[in-house]
């Protein structure tokens, strides 16, 4: 309409269709499976985006994060290259009040699930969601608060898949609240047990054993790509694997040698001529994860596909001037956002990024926003292994700034980063 795209169908409608649904759900196991669709349609995890793309058949997709206009949701379609790249304009000034109306929304939704079915362990789980999201994380259990959604979670007959989510929750509830020290704890005791032949199970903790250190663990608890096993030898995609989570945790020593084996493994199982095309579709991902462990090198033959690319890239060919203003372009873009909004696994690369072209206070602005801001911490932190290695490296990268200001004795952040790096078995690292 007047040259504008628009996404076809109504959030509005889709909203009143699922309000519905909550209304008149049959049984709660049969809403507990229909929920995951209609938490993203409530936007109030906050990081997610629509998607699209036009009817004519084209394949570049359109993105919009969520505003308010008037007393409604919003969404204006962005090209998917400006959305993800360094484009000013991607996150909406109203974003906060869309967030915030979104999650208004979930905590009624799932007010009418509790009430209907009062000892539903599904219904207080995703309750603790919703009260998680709005901010009411303390740890009190005699309120109506996330830790107490979570008592009544657990009190009922809860699966293993249920256990694992409910401990993963507790854990980011502590991290909400800064208590590191509990969230650690939390993240110790669930991943010293046994791991679960359900692989639903060992993926939701995963990111635990990473947000610990715990490289064994974490390889233990990971699984595999199954989107990269179906086009390359097993041994190869695992391979590729245990360098990435490696990489990802921080596990440094040894990391070029298996740089080193992993080209080999690819000059032996593809030709010359589609050699550079199969690094570029397989390795690029886990080379740009080694970049804080190997420098910017690992990513010099690679094109370009997010802007930290572009970043590494400049870093490389010693124009830090380049790299510095790709990463202020990219800073201006999520201009609206709260702190606490980027995802750790890059806020942590990011900051990295920054000390090398001597920017380092405003690294050290970044994580203490970042930091400071954890009641609004990225629901996801605790979803991804990268994520949850992120926050670590992180919070011991801002312990690390603050040194020099704090020569006489620990810093805060020292302390709460010791709290993830106190237990030291073989295989967890410190960074």
């Amino acid at each position: 309409r007047g040259g504008m795209l628009q996404f076809r169908s109504s959030h509005w409608t889709a909203l009143a269709a699922y309000r519905e649904a909550v209304q008149r759900a049959p049984t709660s196991e049969w809403l507990a499976s229909l929920f995951p669709w209609i938490l993203r349609t409530t936007y109030a995890e906050g990081s997610r985006a629509r998607a699209g793309r036009t009817d004519d058949g084209s394949t570049i997709y359109f993105y919009s994060y969520p505003s308010l206009g008037a007393d409604t949701m919003a969404f204006y379609p962005i090209e998917q290259s400006a959305f993800n790249g360094s484009n000013k304009g991607s996150m909406p000034l109203s974003w906060v009040r869309a967030i915030r109306r979104g999650r208004a929304t979930l905590l009624d939704l799932t007010h009418i699930w509790v009430t209907r079915w009062q000892d539903s362990p599904a219904a207080w789980f995703n309750r603790a969601i919703a009260l998680e999201l709005w901010g009411s994380i303390a740890d009190n259990r005699d309120e109506d608060s996330a830790e107490s959604a979570l008592e009544r979670a657990a009190a009922g007959q809860t699966s293993e898949l249920m256990r694992a989510q409910v401990e993963v929750a507790r854990a980011r509830l502590a991290l909400r609240r800064g208590d590191v020290r509990a969230a650690a704890s939390i993240a110790r005791s669930a991943v010293v047990r046994s791991p679960s032949g359900r692989s639903d199970v060992r993926a939701t903790l995963a990111p635990l054993a990473a947000l610990i250190g715990d490289v064994d663990r974490t390889l233990q608890l990971s699984l595999p790509d199954v989107e990269a096993s179906n086009s390359i030898p097993a041994s190869l995609s695992d391979s590729i694997l245990a360098f990435r989570l490696r990489a990802l945790l921080g596990a440094c020593e040894g990391l070029g040698a298996r740089r080193s084996r992993l080209d080999e493994m690819f000059r032996q199982q593809f030709s010359l001529p589609d050699l550079a095309a199969q690094r570029q579709r397989l390795l690029i991902g886990a080379y740009r994860d080694a970049v804080p462990c190997l420098g910017p090198a690992s990513v010099a033959e690679f094109r370009a596909v997010v802007p930290i690319d572009a970043v590494y890239q400049s870093l490389q060919a010693g124009d830090l001037n380049a790299a510095r203003k790709t990463l202020v372009k990219v800073r201006l873009a999520r201009a609206g956002a709260t702190p606490a909004f980027v995802t750790w696994d890059y806020l942590f690369v990011e900051s990295w990024a920054l000390l090398q072209v001597g920017d380092s206070l405003v690294a050290r602005a970044l994580l203490t926003d970042a930091l400071q801001d954890a009641i609004n911490l990225n629901p996801f932190t605790l979803s991804q292994s990268a994520q949850a290695a992120g926050f670590r490296r992180g919070l011991a990268l801002l312990a690390q700034l603050s040194r020099s200001r704090v020569p006489e004795g620990m810093s805060r952040w020292q302390e709460q980063s010791n709290q993830l790096q106190s237990i030291t078995p073989r295989g967890v690292v410190r960074p």
